[in-house]
């Protein structure tokens, strides 16, 4: 009997010492893919928003192209948390849109990421590219990735609460931050050596968040895409 105890309790740590080793090897493996360069893109403060363009608080990007239809597309932001897209679904010709609504869903894997309209108004183009080239999303998410061209309602006012030019790209650098630390945010307690990792360096490169727990990645997404409140206008180059 007391044989078979000691048998048990040698099979129970082997167990235990396989699982902590094999834990310990996915974070090493996370950290080096947070912290290694990447030649994807280059970290989203970093990335040129063209001349033009608009960007909704909730990371899409909007390009008036006349009177009756608005392009749009998403920022960097999505590519650098989810990494290069294998599939992008997207609505039918047509389809009517709702400010807030999804209206387009990035995935890699398992991971997804919705995109929310900017306006209420209907979808009058959809990017042919997509469907065999989903990747164009990240590779040129201000170009040649984007999603759709929208009429807008009559009432909708498409570019309400969007930036241009100066305070856009003020809006990114605060962004790149904000992103760090919902990484931080999500990742402790269940994991503070990679929060550090987070606050050691710039902002991780693309493809490493969809590594996260998903619970850790569903927090991550849903704050992201919550607009932050307004900093005072003093951080923002003041008036």
């Amino acid at each position: 009997m007391v044989a078979l105890l000691v048998i048990g309790f040698i099979l129970l740590a082997l167990t235990f010492d396989v699982w902590v080793q094999h834990r310990a090897y996915a974070l090493d493996a996370l950290r080096r893919r947070i912290s290694a360069p990447d030649p994807l893109t280059l970290p989203p403060e970093l990335r040129p928003v063209p001349e033009g363009l608009a960007l909704d608080p909730r990371h899409v990007w909007l390009e008036s192209m006349g009177k009756h239809a608005v392009r749009v597309g998403v920022d960097a932001f999505y590519p650098a948390t989810l990494g290069r897209p294998d599939v992008v679904r997207t609505l039918d010709l047509g389809a009517p849109v709702w400010r807030g609504a999804v209206i387009a869903t990035l995935a890699r894997g398992d991971r997804e990421m919705g995109v929310h309209a900017p306006f209420d108004g209907h979808v009058v183009a959809v990017n042919p590219a997509l469907a065999q080239t989903p990747g164009l999303v990240a590779e040129a998410p201000y170009t040649e990735g984007w999603l759709y061209r929208i009429e807008p309602l009559t009432s909708a006012r498409p570019m309400l609460g969007a930036r241009t030019g100066r305070t856009a790209r003020e809006w990114l650098i605060r962004e790149g931050q904000r992103l760090k630390e919902l990484l931080v945010k999500v990742s402790l307690p269940s994991d503070p050596a990679l929060g550090a990792t987070a606050l050691d360096g710039g902002v991780p490169v693309p493809g490493a968040y969809p590594e996260l727990p998903e619970e850790a990645w569903r927090r991550l997404t849903e704050e992201l895409l919550e607009p932050a409140p307004e900093p005072p206008r003093s951080w923002r180059g003041g008036a």
